[in-house]
Formats: C-alpha cells, sequence, structure tokens
C-alpha cells in the first residue's frame, strides 16, 4: 500500500521539500473522487517524512481538513505545524472522536488561536475532551455546531451541564461560540435560553446571543 508504505523514491522527494512560505496546510479529495461509504481514512505515511512547517512573516500557518476521510492526515500533518498555529478547521473531519483527535495530534506544547469543529453530539463532546485534556493544545477561541438529542425534554440544562463540564478541559480558552442545529424546535430553543440566559455567566464567561441559533460565550479567565 502507498499509503502506509512510500516507496525510497517518494521519501526521498517529500524529505527534501521546503515549506517556508506555506501560509495554509490543507487536507481535501481529489477533484471527481468520491468515496464510497464506509471508506476507512487513509493514513499517509509520506507526511512523516516532510519537513516541518515554520511561520512565514511572523504568521502563524492554518490547519484546514476538507474531507471527511483526513483525520488520520490531518493528524500526521498536525505534527509538523509550528509552535503557534492561527487557525485548524475541522469541520468536515468525521465525527467528534476525529475532531478531538487531531487536536490532540497538536500537542499540548502549541497554541491555536482558534478552532472550527461542526456537528458535534454535545453529549459525548465533555468526555472527549476530558480524555484528551491532557494532551491538548493551548486554544484561545472554540466554534463548534451543536447536535441536539431529540429524546431529552430539559436540553437546556443538558446544554448547560455538558458546556460546563467540557470548558475547563481546553486550556486558554477565552471565547466559545456554538451554533444551533438549523430549525431548533422552538421548545427546544426556549429550554435552551432558560438554562442559559442572554447576559448570564458559565464557568466564568458571560454569555451573549448573537442570535437567537447563535450563542456567544466571551470572558477573560482569571489567572
Amino acid at each position: 500500500d502507498p499509503h502506509t508504505t512510500p516507496s525510497q523514491s517518494a521519501i526521498d522527494i517529500a524529505s527534501s521539500l521546503s515549506f517556508d512560505k506555506a501560509e495554509t496546510v490543507e487536507v481535501k479529495n481529489a477533484a471527481g473522487f468520491h468515496p464510497p461509504a464506509n471508506t476507512p481514512s487513509p493514513h499517509p505515511t509520506i507526511i512523516d517524512h516532510l519537513k516541518p512547517f515554520q511561520n512565514v512573516f511572523q504568521r502563524a500557518p492554518t490547519l484546514s481538513v476538507r474531507s471527511n476521510l483526513g483525520g488520520a492526515a490531518a493528524r500526521l500533518l498536525a505534527d509538523k505545524m509550528p509552535e503557534k498555529v492561527r487557525e485548524v478547521d475541522i469541520r468536515e473531519v468525521s465525527g467528534g472522536e476525529e475532531m478531538v483527535g487531531v487536536l490532540r495530534a497538536l500537542g499540548r506544547g502549541r497554541e491555536v488561536r482558534e478552532v472550527l469543529m461542526r456537528s458535534v453530539v454535545f453529549d459525548q463532546l465533555d468526555q472527549q475532551l476530558g480524555q484528551a485534556a491532557g494532551r491538548l493544545p493551548t486554544i484561545e477561541s472554540l466554534y463548534f455546531k451543536l447536535t441536539l438529542p431529540d429524546d431529552v425534554e430539559d436540553v437546556g440544562s443538558l446544554v448547560r451541564a455538558r458546556l460546563s463540564s467540557a470548558i475547563p478541559h481546553v486550556k486558554g480558552l477565552q471565547r466559545v461560540d456554538l451554533l444551533f442545529p438549523d430549525h431548533v424546535p422552538a421548545k427546544q430553543l426556549a429550554s435552551i435560553e432558560t438554562s442559559l440566559p442572554d447576559g448570564g455567566s458559565i464557568e466564568g464567561f458571560a454569555i451573549l446571543y448573537v442570535s437567537r441559533v447563535w450563542l456567544g460565550l466571551n470572558a477573560t479567565r482569571n489567572p
């Protein structure tokens, strides 16, 4: 398999490449590539032989994953990123576990200005972050879209509880943006607004509703 066992000539070429001017590191499917369902993520070990990426003119690069099969490649690339990363966009990565895996691969020694996630099953996120807490980078801003359960009557209390549990796991966090699913049932939205009222607070963060479906939590965490 050329993904897991690259040829020596491929290794020689990869190790000779330089990325001194790279501002964006991106994982995406090739044009016209439409893999069947349940296709496993490729694990291109050739990435191990690339030189580390550098900051360009004091500007931290971004890591962007535009493929639901890009989790494994993104983890390998994360290990090549410099100490400071401007943005990590993992909205297309499949599943919360894979997304947290990319963050874990960045490691606790890196600093990330913003992380973009989506389609997070909210009652699992705090557990996944908690299990990875000791290996996560410092993250200043976290954005994600929620997947709300249908069978919970008081969904607002659940969101608040999970958020309270998740926030302490993210070192350096200064801002959280939650985007609710499209067409949130009025009853669920009312429950969330009751448990997380505009102008209230949670875990040292002030609550601000940018709109009825976009909740922003903003604060400067006390040292």
